[in-house]
C-alpha cells in the first residue's frame, strides 16, 4: 500500500482547467477526427492542461491509435500534477502489462481516494493472482466499489456469492445483486455508454 498523497478528482480537475473552452473543442473534435485533436490537445497540456493530459492518455490507451507508451507517458504527466484519474490509468497500464506490483501500487492509491474503478480492479487483480489468499480483501473492495455505484464490481461480487465462495448463505444474496446489477447496466449504459462505473 502506497502512502497516500493528495490526487484531485475529475470535478476539481475541470474547474482548475484555464481554456475550458479550447479543451472542450479539442475534446469534441477526438470523436470526429482524433488525429487532428492531438495537435490541440498537446498544446493545451504544454500550457499545463491535466484535462489534455488526460485525453490524450484516453487516445493512446485504446483503438487505432494505440501506443501504451505514449499513453503512460500522458498518466504519468497528469499523474505528477496530481490527476486522480491518472492513478488509475496506471495502475491499468501496468495491469496490462503484467506488472502485477506496480498495478497494485497505483490502484491502492486510487482505493485510497475512494475510487470505485480502482476498489474493482484491485479486487480483480486480486481475485486473479491470489485466488482464495484474499477472499475477505475481494469481497471488501468489491462492497466499497458497488456502494459508489460500480456496476461491475456489483456483478462481480454477485458471481462470487452465487458460486458459495462467501458461504452458502450468500447465495441468494448473490442472485439478488446479479438481477440488480443487470439493471443498473442498463440504466447507467442507456445515461452515458461510456460512465467509468461499468468499467
Amino acid at each position: 500500500m502506497t502512502s497516500k498523497r493528495n490526487l484531485i478528482d475529475y470535478d476539481k480537475l475541470m474547474a482548475a482547467e484555464l481554456d475550458l473552452g479550447a479543451l472542450r473543442a479539442a475534446h469534441a473534435l477526438l470523436s470526429r477526427d482524433p488525429r487532428q485533436a492531438i495537435p490541440q490537445l498537446e498544446a493545451l497540456a504544454a500550457r499545463g492542461s491535466t484535462m489534455s493530459m488526460l485525453y490524450l492518455a484516453h487516445v493512446f490507451r485504446r483503438g487505432e491509435l494505440k501506443s501504451p507508451k505514449d499513453a503512460e507517458k500522458w498518466h504519468r504527466a497528469a499523474y505528477e500534477r496530481g490527476a486522480l484519474p491518472a492513478a488509475f490509468g496506471l495502475g491499468a497500464h501496468y495491469y496490462d502489462a503484467g506488472n502485477i506490483a506496480e498495478a497494485e501500487k497505483y490502484f491502492s492509491e486510487g482505493v485510497a481516494h475512494d475510487d470505485p474503478r480502482a476498489m474493482f480492479w484491485l479486487a480483480r487483480l486480486y481475485r486473479i493472482n491470489f485466488g482464495n489468499q484474499k477472499n475477505a480483501e475481494v469481497k471488501n473492495l468489491l462492497e466499497r466499489s458497488m456502494a459508489l455505484g460500480h456496476v461491475r464490481a456489483k456483478n462481480r461480487l454477485a458471481f462470487l456469492l452465487m458460486r458459495g465462495i462467501y458461504g452458502i448463505s450468500n447465495v441468494p444474496r448473490g442472485v439478488f445483486l446479479y438481477v440488480s446489477s443487470i439493471v443498473d447496466g442498463v440504466r447507467v449504459a442507456n445515461k452515458d455508454p461510456d460512465s467509468p462505473l461499468l468499467w
